[in-house]
C-alpha cells in the first residue's frame, strides 16, 4: 500500500493557529508560547485543516466516480474498511530492533535528529543528499521531529530500510500520527514540485481518516474480482 506515515516526537508544520488564550501559536510549536497550553500535534492539525480535508474529499469523490464506472464501488468500500485496520510499521536492522526490545531506556529517534546530534552520518547516496530538502518542504523548521513509518495491511515494512519490521501499537501513535500520499522524495519528484512552492493540499490525512487517503490513491487498482478482508 505504501502510504507514508509520519509520527511526531514533538510536532509538525501547520498554518499559525490561535490558542484558547487568544495568543497566536507558531507553526512549529505544539504548545502555546504564551500560556503553555497543549495545542495538539501540528502534523495532525495540518492534516485535519479545512483545506486538506476539502481537497482530499474531492479526490475521494473522484475515486468513487471511477469505481462506479468500473462497477467496483463495493470493492472500494471493502478496501477502505480494511485500511481502517491497518497498522504503522518501521523496518530496521536487527541491531536497531534488538536495542529497542531489550531496554525501555533506548528510544527510536528520527533520521534528522540523529544527524543533528552527531550519532549518525548521512549515507553517500541520492536519497540522503536531498532528504533534508524534501522533509523541510513538508515540515519547515522542525523536520527533525518527524519519524517516518509506513502503513501496512500485511505487517511488513519497506525492506529497503531493514529486514526486520516493528509494528507500532495504535494506541501509542494514533493521536500524533498523520499520513502522506507516499514517500515525500518520490512525491515531489513525481509532481515536479519546486522546493520554494507549497505542497498541494489533499495528500495528507489524520490517522482516523487514513482510509480516505488510501482510497483516493489506490482506487484505480481496485477491481470487481478482488477479495478484500475487512477485519483484523
Amino acid at each position: 500500500m505504501n502510504l507514508s506515515l509520519h509520527i511526531t516526537q514533538g510536532f509538525v508544520s501547520v498554518a499559525e493557529m490561535i490558542c484558547q488564550c487568544t495568543s497566536p501559536v507558531p507553526a512549529n510549536r505544539k504548545d502555546c508560547p504564551a500560556c503553555g497550553r497543549d495545542c495538539g500535534f501540528p502534523n495532525v492539525r495540518l492534516a485535519s485543516s479545512q483545506d486538506e480535508v476539502d481537497a482530499l474529499a474531492v479526490r475521494v469523490r473522484q475515486a468513487y466516480v471511477s469505481a462506479s464506472a468500473r462497477n467496483c464501488t463495493i470493492q472500494l468500500d471493502d478496501f477502505g474498511q480494511s485500511v481502517d485496520h491497518a497498522h504503522a510499521v518501521i523496518a530496521r536492522s536487527l541491531k536497531v530492533v534488538d536495542d529497542l526490545a531489550h531496554s525501555d531506556r533506548n528510544h527510536y529517534t528520527s533520521f534528522q535528529a540523529q544527524v543533528h546530534s552527531g550519532s549518525r552520518d548521512p549515507e553517500d547516496n541520492e536519497w540522503d543528499k536531498v532528504r533534508t530538502s524534501y522533509e523541510s518542504a513538508l515540515y519547515p523548521n522542525f523536520q527533525e521531529k518527524i519519524i517516518f513509518a509506513c502503513l501496512t495491511l500485511s505487517g511488513d515494512g519497506i525492506s529497503g530500510y531493514g529486514p526486520f519490521s516493528v509494528v507500532l501499537r495504535d494506541e501509542m501513535i494514533a493521536h500524533r500520527a498523520s499520513l502522506f500520499e507516499e514517500n515525500p522524495h518520490n512525491f515531489i519528484e513525481r509532481h515536479q514540485i519546486l522546493m520554494n512552492k507549497p505542497i498541494p493540499a489533499g495528500y495528507r490525512a489524520a490517522w482516523d481518516t487514513k482510509s480516505a487517503l488510501a482510497k483516493a490513491k489506490l482506487h484505480s487498482a481496485v477491481t470487481t474480482d478482488m477479495l478484500i478482508a475487512t477485519e483484523n
